[in-house]
């Protein structure tokens, strides 16, 4: 069977802190790429189609789409929003951290907006977007940042030191001296994770290093490039600290 061939736009599409590139067709569909998605899930680009086929089973339908005005005239293989749609809740019951976060936050707009439409207030795209990082500020970035493929990343580069080194680091001494009373290296590792143990007020002030460190990770191909994004972001880079 002939695969569709689309013409699409693309645009960037947030939900709360979370973006990804969205396409509309010439037809008036809406579509995610099936690289978006596989970075988006953290799940390998090779394998990615596969994957989503055997979550969605066979009615689900791939299309070929060509990104106007790019570069490449090559077409690039996407999935429909209705089947992205899903997907999402699919890999939510597989329990694949985004998109339970994914999951939390349409739910929590999408209530918000009918109750406001309920009693006549209008939302603008300021005030949903404002609500989704409020969920999401909630649900992560903690998660995300121990999220099992991004923690593996992490730890394949530099051991299990890296947490330590590239996040912890962002603690004063007093926070740091607390940590190591309540929540020692035993056998080589800590019984909890860091943020288990630290005030709340600490938690906050380290919120946004939490999820710059998702978001450094997840973008970073191996530790080369990790470190050069590191250093962009912050001007200076810890590696040295790990003498490694």
């Amino acid at each position: 069977m002939a695969i569709d061939i689309l013409t699409a736009v693309v645009a960037p599409v947030a939900i709360g802190h979370i973006e990804i590139e969205g396409l509309h067709t010439d037809c008036g569909r809406f579509a995610v790429s099936v690289q978006q998605a596989a970075d988006l899930f953290q799940v390998r680009p090779d394998n990615a189609q596969r994957d989503f086929k055997r979550a969605l089973g066979r009615d689900v339908r791939f299309v070929r789409i060509r990104i106007k005005n790019a570069e490449s005239k090559k077409a690039e293989n996407a999935i429909l929003l209705d089947d992205f749609r899903k997907l999402v809740l699919k890999l939510n019951k597989k329990s694949n951290i985004v998109a339970e976060v994914l999951v939390e936050i349409l739910c929590g707009v999408s209530l918000e907006q009918l109750f406001a439409d309920a009693f006549d207030i209008n939302l603008t795209k300021s005030d949903r977007q404002d609500i989704a990082n409020r969920i999401l500020d909630k649900a992560c970035p903690w998660d995300l940042m121990y999220q099992k493929e991004l923690r593996e990343k992490g730890f394949s580069w530099y051991g299990s030191q890296f947490y330590w080194v590239y996040f912890y680091g962002w603690m004063d001494a007093e926070e740091k001296a607390k940590h190591e009373r309540l929540n020692p290296v035993i056998n080589g590792r800590r019984k909890d994770k860091i943020h288990q143990w630290i005030e709340p007020g600490t938690r906050d002030r380290l919120r946004d290093k939490a999820k710059e460190l998702g978001m450094l990770i997840r973008m970073s191909q191996n530790r080369i490039q990790f470190e050069k994004n590191f250093a962009a972001l912050y001007g200076h880079g810890y590696q040295n600290d790990l003498g490694i």
